[in-house]
């Protein structure tokens, strides 16, 4: 369903319940919701919900519990709640968050478990909080957390069971204070690059893969605040260097 310019509604799919394909809705400058697909529970492949001008909210997606390749939301200009994806509870694929510039959380995922490919979030300009992934146990795939100009935090609700990665990117987020919702992390298979956050300075949840050694890649972490800019930092912030023992000398009469 793309590129409809005087397209309002999808209504006319309100008997749709599955999709063994793909599912695009792009580019519709005046579609304002989709809740003529308020009965579909799966998708055969991929959802994309892009560049959609008016859409506030996916409700219409509420009943969506599998998707069998990737889910994409990225470029709709006035979209700022994600709660419609809610009982979302199996992703194949990727799971994408891209130049939203409304969206100020992401949440409502409590059902996801597990990735079967990334999870990336890029470039949402008004986005201050991750949170509600809270049963990912696994992300086979890289998490990539890029360039969010309002991200403050990480919260520890946000990933609190999430134990294993493929990779782990935090990178170009201007005042990004804390990654605590990493706390559990404990295998990341290939690389760890945290880079380029000017206002990083709490990297304690990373500490524990790093001492573990379960990093299978290579190490990226610079250019970030004192406590955050290196390996030994990060590790030195719950295990301070060790001080030379000094015993002084009793003196015997």
């Amino acid at each position: 369903i793309s590129s409809n310019p005087d397209l309002g509604n999808v209504d006319g799919l309100r008997g749709l319940t599955r999709v063994e394909g793909s599912l695009t809705i792009a580019s519709n400058a005046v579609l304002e919701d989709l809740d003529g697909l308020r009965y579909l529970t799966l998708t055969g492949r991929g959802v994309t919900i892009d560049d959609n001008d008016l859409i506030t909210e996916l409700d219409g997606l509420v009943r969506l519990a599998e998707v069998g390749g990737n889910l994409t939301i990225s470029a709709n200009d006035r979209l700022y709640d994600l709660q419609g994806l809610n009982n979302l509870g199996s992703l194949a694929g990727t799971l994408t968050f891209a130049s939203n510039p409304a969206l100020s959380k992401i949440d409502g995922f409590e059902r996801l478990s597990s990735l079967g490919g990334s999870l990336s979030v890029t470039s949402n300009s008004a986005l201050q909080s991750i949170e509600g992934f809270n049963s990912i146990e696994t992300i086979d795939g890289t998490l990539s957390i890029y360039n969010n100009d309002q991200l403050l935090g990480m919260s520890l609700g946000g990933f609190s069971q999430l134990s294993t990665i493929g990779s782990l990117s935090v990178s170009n987020n201007d005042v990004l204070e804390h990654v605590d919702g990493l706390r559990a992390l404990e295998v990341i298979s290939g690389n760890l690059a945290v880079n380029n956050n000017s206002r990083l300075t709490s990297c304690k949840a990373l500490a524990y893969v790093l001492k573990l050694g379960s990093i299978g890649g290579q190490i990226s972490i610079n250019s970030n605040p004192n406590n955050c800019n290196s390996s030994t930092q990060i590790l030195n912030s719950i295990s301070p260097p060790s001080q030379p023992e000094i015993i002084e000398a009793v003196s015997v009469n």
